[in-house]
């Protein structure tokens, strides 16, 4: 129609403008480029005639510990309980520990704007959290760069950290059946829940200042989390431009078509 959009969707000139139409988006992440070719063999690539290299990942995938002590090892906020009241938020002056530059997953839906900064969820990688009646769940892997938001409502689910990793990835586990789910295989391992699958949900991965350009409104999570951990400072080290390091060696090994920690952006339907 030779409408224009703006970055939220919103036509903003021509003829869809004056409807108020509005793009739909799909859900679609980042992720280090290792994770992207071991979870996702096989694929086709953008602007390339060859796919990713074919492989098959091994049947059980419930992974093997990572941190010491299993289950909440690593403390997904809330830590225990269903979400209601226990997110703190602010209000975007009010962020001291988030600069402009740092990388948040911002999430709209229903109308309603929030951002989840990488800076906390390097720390505790699992948000439950809800809008209304509408539950869902923000997950984020610093050791495959992933970050991907989950439906929590039908049915009703909050997750934790497992304290397992498959492929390097997170596995988590959901408090009511106790299943194991590593987040880029998005279906259950273990349990009562084994092959169900968790319906993605579309959010927005970039900077602090540029999601506060298109939400002003929006508000972002509180770093006074229960926990005293450095929300400024990334716990490991180098380890985002290593390419030597995938943390454990994979099942299948990488393909080696780009730097493993190259920043790949995918769309898995």
């Amino acid at each position: 129609t030779g409408s224009t959009f703006n970055l939220r969707g919103e036509a903003i000139a021509g003829p869809l403008a004056a409807q108020k139409r509005r793009l739909r988006p799909i859900p679609a992440g980042n992720m280090f480029w290792f994770a992207w070719s071991v979870f996702f063999p096989g694929s086709e690539i953008w602007g390339r005639p060859e796919r990713v290299r074919a492989a098959e990942l091994p049947e059980n995938k419930i992974g093997s510990p990572g941190c010491g002590g299993g289950r909440d090892c690593i403390p997904s906020l809330p830590n225990v309980g269903p979400p209601e009241g226990d997110l703190g938020w602010l209000k975007p002056e009010q962020t001291g520990y988030l600069a402009d530059g740092d990388l948040v997953i911002g999430v709209f839906l229903d109308g309603v704007p929030r951002a989840y900064p990488h800076n906390i969820l390097w720390w505790h990688e699992v948000a439950n959290d809800h809008i209304g009646d509408r539950r869902f769940t923000v997950t984020f892997c610093p050791l495959t760069g992933s970050g991907v938001v989950f439906d929590g409502t039908a049915p009703a689910r909050t997750f934790g950290v497992s304290g397992n990793l498959f492929n390097s990835n997170l596995v988590m586990y959901d408090r009511q059946s106790r299943s194991m789910w590593p987040q880029l295989w998005m279906g259950a391992v273990s349990g009562d829940e084994r092959a169900a699958w968790l319906t993605q949900l579309p959010f927005t991965e970039t900077t602090w200042a540029r999601w506060r350009e298109l939400h002003p409104d929006t508000l972002v999570l509180s770093d006074d989390t229960g926990f005293r951990a450095p929300y400024q400072l990334y716990p490991y080290g180098d380890y985002r431009t290593d390419n030597s390091d995938t943390f454990r060696v994979t099942t299948p090994a990488p393909d080696p078509l780009y730097p493993n920690k190259a920043m790949t952006f995918g769309i898995a339907d």
